[in-house]
């Protein structure tokens, strides 16, 4: 889980940490652009596409994660990495341009 407190996704962190405070971070931006107040497990293996994402909304996450993170991702991210549990293991290690600087997501209401 994400620290309120502790505004960044720290490279420095174990790989396992890491993974989870990125999951927390997909699962926020995922649910609000969804308008959903919950993600099950299951539904991090769904993907984004049968959850109800289309093709706005998956730009949206893709610049949301942009901000979030401070890097470049590919436009075809969403498509290329088409649920939770996918896009947080492209990230954790694909993504070398992750470093201190991540912003861990706001609570969802």
């Amino acid at each position: 889980m994400v620290d309120a407190t502790d505004r960044s996704i720290d490279c420095t962190r174990a790989p396992n940490e890491r993974k989870e405070m990125l999951r927390d971070l997909v699962s926020v931006e995922v649910k609000r652009l969804l308008g959903v107040s919950r993600l099950s497990a299951a539904d991090c293996r769904r993907s984004f596409f049968d959850l109800g994402m289309d093709s706005l909304r998956a730009m949206d996450l893709k610049l949301a994660l942009e901000q979030n993170l401070e890097c470049d991702l590919a436009s075809t991210l969403v498509f290329d990495h088409p649920t939770v549990e996918r896009m947080v293991e492209y990230l954790s290690t694909d993504v070398p341009a992750l470093g201190a600087g991540a912003k861990a997501p706001a609570a969802i209401g």
